[in-house]
């Protein structure tokens, strides 16, 4: 009898960082959310500019729903929104525990191009798929993968 995967889910959050992070900082931040989602089966994109975070997860529920809580209650962030959660087939980044990406304000902006993230309505219920397409483009050629 073959073994059921569990049901796949994305979040994409946006938050303020309560200040700005030096590269060891970041670095710190990386090695911690790789491992724990190494042995959670979670997968995603962090991008970082101008004391913003913008991050995509992936993965099965409960592990997404319980980091998501402990980075809403973290307090490195503040103002912590939620701009898609919905179920997946696949994951857009399957290779990466998480990749990263420090940006320019500009090449953020371009980045999540389809998300006014200064004014962000909240939840997203569709974003276009052109989204996930330009994200993973963006981050093939800017992220640092692990």
């Amino acid at each position: 009898m073959p073994v059921l995967s569990p049901p796949l889910f994305r979040l994409v959050y946006h938050s303020q960082a309560t200040h700005a992070l030096r590269p060891a900082a970041l670095n710190a931040l990386l090695e911690k959310a790789r491992a724990h989602n190494q042995y959670r089966l979670l997968t995603g994109l962090l991008l970082y500019a101008d004391e913003q975070f913008m991050q995509v997860l992936e993965g099965p529920d409960p592990a997404l729903s319980a980091l998501y809580e402990e980075i809403k209650t973290d307090p490195l962030h503040h103002h912590v929104r939620t701009l898609h959660y919905a179920p997946i087939r696949r994951r857009a980044f399957p290779d990466w525990r998480m990749g990263f990406a420090q940006l320019s304000g500009e090449t953020f902006r371009q980045a999540t191009g389809f998300l006014t993230l200064e004014a962000t309505p909240g939840l997203a219920a569709h974003p276009p798929q052109a989204l996930w397409e330009q994200l993973r483009e963006f981050a093939q050629g800017a992220a640092v993968s692990r």
